[in-house]
């Protein structure tokens, strides 16, 4: 089981949206099998902590409560903050813990409601 590090959290649509991120379990010479020139260079630098091999987890909460969360591992980033930049996978992952965070408060909803 992964322990989650949560390394950035911020506002939107009401939600606190976290990135939280975890040591990737997979070998990184399985994930980048196109680019075999290069991979003792990356592994050395993973190694030494250059790169960060990691997984993410993006969770929307209300009331410090997770509603919904979209996980996407292999991520290689220098500094994991990257992972952040805009037009990347944390755009589309927050609107995919939005998304689950409302239906789960959807389902809530219905079940309370006679």
């Amino acid at each position: 089981m992964n322990h989650y590090e949560t390394i950035h959290t911020e506002t939107r649509e009401g939600f606190e949206i976290r990135l939280s991120i975890a040591p990737e379990d997979a070998d990184p010479r399985d994930c980048f099998i196109d680019a075999p020139e290069g991979m003792a260079d990356m592994m050395e630098k993973i190694d030494r902590g250059f790169y960060s091999w990691f997984d993410a987890k993006v969770s929307a909460h209300r009331a410090g409560i997770e509603l919904g969360a979209d996980y996407l591992g292999g991520n290689l980033y220098e500094n994991p903050k990257d992972f952040i930049k805009k037009g990347g996978y944390f755009e589309d992952m927050i609107e995919n813990a939005i998304s689950e965070a409302r239906a789960t408060i959807e389902k809530i909803n219905q079940e309370v409601t006679p």
